[in-house]
């Protein structure tokens, strides 16, 4: 399985001078965090802003990791779906799963989107807490039609995409074709989610929601969110090595 980390963006709301997948968390970084979870597979690192220190910190904390890294020279002004797009080459026809690179999560959710088979998104059901700023996924037939922000729950909505992704090797094929023929308008400032509707509406794609359970993740925009990542990430370790 091949694992790609979308790490290419700018932080602008995180605003600390460093790419946030450097933040610490714990003992840890956001970034460390995701690849001690994967270190025994095939990585792709989307990099752009910050690249030089975030290749820096993985030669140095995993020395016998082979990574390959796609640069985003226009991180600063294009979306994830333009630095996913680069990756093209590396898996374009192959089955990988993607990994926001600002995700903190129980790595037992891995093994739940691997034993699924086809293409899927993690998807979280616990709603109760507050309004999250993270695609919602909507379903119909047990398929996932949509994932949009910024809408209320209602009886269409699963619950969260939070933020790893898996395409099957059709999904894949499809996926960066369609991208090929995109307007670089669209290409450059759409996030790599925003094609699903029309892969599933028109090209006969199937995306099935990955319900994680209760498995416990939070993403970090915000320095405000390495409150809840710090208090996330000692129930994880604590779960994990049960």
């Amino acid at each position: 399985m091949k694992y790609v980390i979308l790490a290419a963006g700018a932080s602008s709301r995180f605003n600390q001078g460093y790419n946030k997948t450097l933040a610490k968390v714990g003992n840890t970084t956001i970034l460390e965090h995701i690849v001690s979870g994967v270190a025994d597979q095939e990585i792709i690192v989307l990099v752009g802003y910050d690249a030089d220190n975030i290749k820096e910190l993985l030669a140095k904390k995993f020395p016998t990791t082979s990574f390959t890294f796609v640069h985003n020279d226009w991180s600063y002004k294009t979306n994830n779906l333009y630095s996913l797009w680069l990756a093209k080459e590396y898996l374009i026809g192959n089955e990988f799963i993607t990994i926001n690179g600002d995700l903190i999560f129980d790595h037992r959710i891995l093994n739940t989107v691997l034993d699924h088979t086809g293409a899927g998104v993690a998807v979280s059901t616990n709603t109760s807490e507050q309004e999250l700023d993270y695609p919602k996924a909507f379903i119909d037939g047990g398929l996932i039609y949509d994932l949009k922000r910024g809408t209320a729950f209602n009886w269409e909505t699963f619950g969260y995409a939070i933020g790893i992704y898996k395409f099957s090797e059709e999904l894949s094929t499809v996926f960066f074709t369609y991208c090929d023929g995109m307007p670089y308008t669209y290409l450059s400032t759409a996030g790599f989610h925003d094609p699903i509707y029309d892969l599933v509406e028109f090209y006969n794609q199937a995306v099935y929601p990955i319900d994680i359970g209760d498995y416990l993740w939070t993403d970090v925009d915000t320095t405000e969110d390495l409150l809840r990542a710090n208090k996330y990430i000692k129930e994880i370790y604590k779960c994990q090595t049960k």
